[in-house]
C-alpha cells in the first residue's frame, strides 16, 4: 500500500512540474500542412516570425494577434526573394536577425549568412548583412540575440558544426561594427 502511495504521489508531482500537455499552435492559420518553425514573437506577443519550408526554398512569414485571433501569414516584407529563414527578434523588438542564403557581394556564389532588419516605424528597413566576424564561413545559422544585445549562432566548417558562438555589436544600429569575445578566438 505504502508502494502505491509513493507512486502516485511521484506520478502526481510529474504531471505537476511538466505542465499542460502540448498543443497545436493556431491549427489551421499557422500550424498547417506546411513545414513551419522557428516561431519568434515580438516582446508584446502580438507579432509572430516564423520559417515556412516548401519544396524549394524557405521563407520568412508574419502574422499577427487580432482581436484574440491570429490573421493568415504573409510573407515578411524583407523575405521571399532568397531562401530566408530563422528570423529571431531582438528582446526590445526594434530589430531582428534572419539566416539567409543572398549572393555573395561581387560574386555568383551564395553563402547561408547573418542578417539584420531594422524596424521602421509601421515597417522594415533594408537588410544588411553582419559583418565578417559574424559571417566566418559559408554556413552561419540559428541565431539567437541576448537581452544585452549579443548575438548567439552556429557556424559549420571544415564539414562539421562548430561550438556555439557569440558576438556583441558594439553599435546597436549600422554602421555595425562587431568586438569579438573570447569564445569566438578559442576555435
Amino acid at each position: 500500500m505504502l508502494f502505491a502511495f509513493i507512486l502516485g504521489s511521484i506520478v502526481a508531482a510529474a504531471q505537476a512540474v511538466a505542465g499542460p500537455a502540448p498543443a497545436i499552435f493556431a491549427p489551421g492559420v499557422i500550424s498547417g500542412p506546411a513545414g513551419d518553425g522557428s516561431p519568434s514573437f515580438t516582446p508584446d506577443g502580438k507579432t509572430l516570425f516564423f520559417t515556412r519550408s516548401g519544396a524549394s526554398a524557405e521563407t520568412i512569414m508574419e502574422s499577427h494577434l487580432v482581436s484574440g485571433s491570429w490573421t493568415i501569414p504573409e510573407i515578411a516584407p524583407f523575405s521571399g526573394t532568397w531562401n530566408d529563414e530563422h528570423a529571431v527578434v531582438a528582446p526590445d523588438g526594434t530589430y531582428l536577425v534572419f539566416v539567409s542564403s543572398r549572393p555573395i557581394p561581387g560574386t555568383q556564389k551564395k553563402a547561408a549568412h547573418l542578417y539584420r532588419v531594422d524596424r521602421t516605424g509601421d515597417g522594415w528597413g533594408t537588410p544588411l548583412e553582419l559583418p565578417a566576424a559574424v559571417n566566418i564561413g559559408p554556413y552561419v545559422f540559428a541565431p539567437s540575440v541576448g537581452p544585452d544585445g549579443t548575438i548567439y549562432f552556429l557556424s559549420i566548417g571544415s564539414g562539421r558544426i562548430k561550438p556555439p558562438r557569440r558576438c556583441r555589436l558594439a553599435v546597436p544600429r549600422p554602421p555595425m561594427s562587431i568586438r569579438r569575445s573570447r569564445e569566438m578566438d578559442r576555435s
